[in-house]
């Protein structure tokens, strides 16, 4: 029997592996990071263009503080954020929130990326039985990524409608766009990490991480997270499941 040309002491075995683990953890904060970055910038940028109707400059500087206090967030989590990372983890801050305001959060820090784009955001939402026990801002990210991942592949002149339905079992949060769509067989994929569906122009751009940070966040608060397709130019749905009980804590 051929015997294998090279042979991986244990120990370069183990540190390849941490290796692996390193640029995971730096593909991860570099995306977290993104996150309330482009929130900031889209703002910034058409506040300094003067893109912004004066009724809303207040809703603009509110958006550039909320972002920055969450990219702060995340920077005081980094010097810790190794030890969650190798336990597939990330941290919590948990409380009762309203999720009907982590939506319109999300969606307003979206909201520049789409402006630019042309593409229309449109929420459908109902405040009845909307308390949540998790972290706000970890959903909001979640969501964020979700909103941001279809609005990169709905063209300009497309709609983007992002629904919060009265709590059954589950808060249902379904997110649908009129996009490029998903190909058939890359949908049991769509949530791994650094996986990308290939467009019309190539590859979406991004890491491939948004979502698959949003499906462990959802799951984190004992959640469900499915996408769904009829192919190429016929639009996706994502659509979230969050526990009502406030006793199924994350």
């Amino acid at each position: 029997m051929p015997q294998p040309l090279l042979r991986l002491k244990p120990e370069l075995g183990a540190a390849a592996d941490t290796l692996r683990t390193v640029d995971e953890f730096l593909a991860i904060i570099s995306h977290e990071l993104r996150t309330p970055t482009t929130a900031i910038l889209g703002w910034t940028q058409l506040l300094g263009r003067e893109e912004v109707d004066p009724d809303k400059v207040a809703l603009a500087v509110e958006v550039i503080e909320r972002n920055a206090r969450m990219q702060a967030r995340l920077i005081e989590e980094l010097v810790g954020y190794t030890r969650v990372v190798s336990a597939n983890k990330l941290p919590l801050k948990a409380q009762v929130f309203s999720l009907v305001a982590a939506v319109k959060e999300a969606v307003e820090a979206v909201a520049p990326v789409a402006y630019a784009k042309g593409v229309h955001v449109l929420k459908r939402l109902d405040s009845a039985q909307s308390e949540l026990y998790g972290d706000p801002i970890r959903l909001q990210q979640a969501l964020t990524n979700l909103l941001s991942n279809a609005i990169k592949f709905t063209p300009a002149g497309g709609f983007v409608t992002i629904s919060l339905e009265p709590c059954g079992q589950h808060h249902t949060i379904t997110l649908s766009d009129t996009g490029e769509g998903i190909e058939p067989g890359f949908l049991p994929f769509v949530f791994d990490h650094y996986r990308k569906a290939e467009t019309a122009g190539g590859t979406g751009g991004g890491l491939g991480l948004g979502l698959a940070i949003a499906r462990h966040i959802v799951e984190l608060h004992n959640g469900k997270i499915t996408a769904h397709s009829r192919g190429p130019a016929e639009g996706a749905v994502f659509t979230v499941q969050l526990p009502c009980d406030p006793t199924s804590a994350p």
